[in-house]
């Protein structure tokens, strides 16, 4: 498919008349699709406006460049703030495992002693 679509292209590209009309198609359906991913924010699920935005944006970055370098930028924030937000997570759930441990360290080792307590009892057994 990919090979067939790049036959396809450079076939057009040879023709300027063409590959305008090309490039003005792929700029209206780009251009169409984010503005129904901006006209879908206020709807409250999120998926459908940002589906619709990053499709038009893919559409042009097929075409033109700056769509392109904005593209990679969006994809290369996105990266990051994945690395950062799970070096987040596993820093907070290292500490809540330490602290959840800490906690039921002490309340088992309470437990015991409160056990052994009651087990001294004369009358424990009877």
């Amino acid at each position: 498919m990919k090979i067939w679509h790049r036959k396809q292209r450079y076939a057009i590209r040879r023709h300027p008349n063409l590959n305008r009309l090309y490039r003005v198609g792929v700029a209206v359906v780009g251009t169409l699709l984010i503005l129904a991913g901006i006209a879908l924010m206020p709807v409250p699920i999120p998926g459908p406006a940002w589906g619709a935005l990053f499709l038009g944006l893919g559409a042009l970055s097929t075409e033109f460049e700056w769509a392109h370098r904005l593209t990679s930028f969006v994809i290369r924030a996105i990266r990051r703030s994945a690395a950062i937000s799970s070096a987040a997570w596993k820093r907070f759930d290292a500490w809540a495992h330490r602290h959840v441990e800490r906690l039921t360290g002490a309340r088992l080792v309470q437990t015991w002693l409160d056990h052994q307590h009651y087990l001294q009892n004369a009358y424990a057994f009877a």
